[in-house]
C-alpha cells in the first residue's frame, strides 16, 4: 500500500498491484481508495488473473442465461501446492524466506491463494448477488523456523443472493483450482487447466445431455 500510494502520485494510466492487495489488517487501504478518488485518470488493477480469463467470462455468461435455473450455491476452490513457487525460485530455501511463510504480511494460504474468495465474489456479482456479508473461517496455521502462516483456509461465505464456499490451500498436488455453481435445473463447473490444451467447463441443463468446452491457452495467457 505504500509503494502503491507512492505510485499512484505519478498519476499513471494503468497502476497494477500484485495479489493480495493489502495486508489481514486492511492497513492503508482508506487512504489508498481516497488517492484513487483523487486520480480518476489512473485505472488501478489488482492480480487476480482468472478473474479475466476468458473461460471464467463463459461460466457466467452462460449462468446469467438462466440455462440452469436459480443458481442455489456456488462453491470455489483453490488448492496448489507452493512447491512450484519454491521450485521456481530455487534460491529460496521455503516459505520462512518470503512473504509467503508470514500470514500477518500477506502470505499463506490466505494470501497466496485468495483467487478462490476473488472468483467468489466475481461470480456472486455477476449472478446479481451482491457482495459478501457474512462469513465464517477456520485456518490450519503453521509454524516453522519463525515462520507462521495458514496452510489450509476455509470460509463459508454468504451475500444477499446466496451462499457457498470458498477453500484455499498451499499442500494439494496434483493442483485443484475449481468452482461449480449448482442451480434448480442444472450445474456448470470451471477446471482451471482442466484438459491438456487449457481450461475447461463442464456443464449440464437438466434434461439434457452433460457438455464440455475446452478454452485454449499457456501459462503466458494468464
Amino acid at each position: 500500500m505504500e509503494l502503491a500510494l507512492k505510485a499512484i502520485q505519478e498519476k499513471p494510466r494503468l497502476l497494477h498491484i500484485e495479489k493480495p492487495l493489502c495486508t489481514p489488517d486492511l492497513r492503508g487501504v482508506d487512504e489508498f481508495k481516497e488517492a484513487m478518488s483523487r486520480n480518476p485518470q489512473t485505472i488501478v488493477t489488482v492480480g487476480y488473473d482468472h478473474a479475466v480469463a476468458e473461460s471464467v467470462e463463459a461460466v457466467a455468461d452462460l449462468a446469467r442465461q438462466g440455462l440452469f435455473g436459480n443458481i442455489i450455491t456456488l462453491d470455489v476452490e483453490f488448492r496448489e501446492h507452493w512447491r512450484g513457487i519454491f521450485g521456481a525460485h530455487p534460491w529460496l530455501a521455503g516459505p520462512w524466506e518470503t512473504y509467503l511463510g508470514y500470514w500477518r504480511r500477506g502470505g499463506g494460504a490466505g494470501g497466496e491463494h485468495s483467487h478462490a474468495l476473488h472468483l467468489w465474489q466475481y461470480f456472486a456479482r455477476a449472478l446479481g448477488w451482491g457482495s459478501i456479508t457474512d462469513s465464517k473461517a477456520m485456518f490450519d496455521m503453521r509454524e516453522e523456523q519463525g515462520a507462521e502462516y495458514d496452510r489450509l483456509a476455509a470460509f463459508l461465505v454468504r451475500s444477499k443472493g446466496g451462499m457457498g464456499r470458498a477453500v484455499q490451500d498451499v499442500i494439494t498436488y496434483p493442483v485443484k483450482k475449481w468452482a461449480r455453481l449448482q442451480g434448480d435445473k442444472g450445474f456448470i463447473e470451471w477446471h482451471c487447466n482442466g484438459a491438456p490444451e487449457g481450461d475447461l467447463i463442464r456443464y449440464q441443463i437438466e434434461g439434457e445431455n452433460p457438455a464440455e468446452k475446452v478454452f485454449a491457452k499457456k501459462r503466458p495467457d494468464d
